[in-house]
């Protein structure tokens, strides 16, 4: 078993680290004897979750592109075994049991969530409430709180909490298509022309009215200002709650009955 030293080596790779192995040997040994106490069952397996640490392109892999991840030596433990009546039973250090039978799963029409943001800004620490709601109609089938079709060719990927804290994580397809975007409004190429960029094409058409002094110099500076202003509209779209005096009104009622 774990005390006798059995999975040291087991241990050792893991969490890559001979001084961990004593304390990670009774923290294995502690869950197995818990389980047991619990469940009467000694055939078990156990799982490690480890944590992850991004070292570069943090969150860019929700846009599709590549991220540099490592896991790191600390973990949660799960110690599982089969059971045959069709009842999962969960119980979590610290948090009463939970019991799910899955022969009576009924599916639910949940919409509302919320999600606690925490964070420490000097000495204090805040706390942000993300409201979030997945209701669909058939004018947004995609989510009522989901980037509107007229910005798509911006922003089709759904919101996350990034841009929740007032960030913008861009899709990276955009890199390549506003660099194509620029020069066919410079040589006055036709945009609809061109798969890859024919989305932007009535965009364009604005963005050329606005800014008819568009030249090789300013134009990515003015592609990146007129993207900035669509994700506004991406970010307004995805409000729960809008900045109108209705919106307004309609928070207070919710603040109200919290």
């Amino acid at each position: 078993g774990f005390l006798q030293g059995t999975f040291d080596d087991t241990l050792e790779t893991l969490y890559v680290s001979k001084e961990l192995v004593k304390k990670q040997r009774a923290r294995y040994a502690a869950a197995l004897e818990a389980f047991e106490g619990l469940y009467g069952v000694k055939e078990a397996e156990i799982y490690s979750a480890p944590g992850r640490t991004e070292i570069g392109g943090n969150h860019t892999d929700h846009q599709n592109g590549k991220v540099l991840a490592a896991s790191v030596n600390l973990d949660a433990i799960a110690v599982v075994a089969k059971r045959e009546d069709n009842v999962v039973r969960l119980k979590s250090e610290g948090y009463p049991e939970l019991t799910l039978k899955l022969d009576s799963l009924e599916p639910e029409e949940a919409h509302n969530t919320i999600t606690p943001i925490a964070r420490k800004s000097g000495d204090v620490f805040e706390l942000d409430l993300a409201l979030r709601n997945n209701i669909t109609t058939e004018e947004h089938p995609l989510g009522v709180y989901h980037p509107h079709a007229e910005y798509h060719h911006i922003k089709k990927e759904n919101i996350g909490l990034i841009e929740v804290m007032g960030l913008a994580v861009l899709p990276a397809r955009l890199k390549k298509e506003l660099q194509l975007l620029a020069e066919y409004l410079c040589e006055k190429k036709d945009i609809s022309s061109n798969a890859e960029i024919e989305k932007h094409a009535e965009w364009a058409k604005e963005v050329q009215k606005k800014h008819p002094e568009i030249t090789a110099e300013n134009v990515m500076e003015i592609l990146q200002k007129e993207v900035g202003e669509v994700f506004v509209h991406v970010l307004e779209d995805a409000g729960v709650f809008k900045c109108t005096e209705e919106g307004r009104a309609a928070f207070e009622r919710f603040i109200a009955v919290l």
